[in-house]
């Protein structure tokens, strides 16, 4: 069986596309934003080795009021 419309059909979903997806702003490309991409990623390196925390419980608190 031949498709004799799948040019135009994918032709038309591209341009479909195109239209619905925004453009990638100036701001995502931007060498500050990978900044606080690569901080974070050193934040949750440095984090990931860091010593559980400790079974001892606090002692309680009484409120006063």
């Amino acid at each position: 069986m031949n498709d004799f419309h799948a040019e135009l059909r994918r032709e038309w979903l591209c341009e479909l596309q195109h239209r619905m997806t925004p453009p990638q702003s100036d701001f995502e490309k931007s060498a500050a934003w990978r900044g606080v991409f690569i901080a974070a990623f050193i934040v949750v390196v440095i984090n990931i080795p860091a010593s559980p925390p400790t079974g001892q419980a606090h002692a309680p608190v009484r409120a006063t009021v």
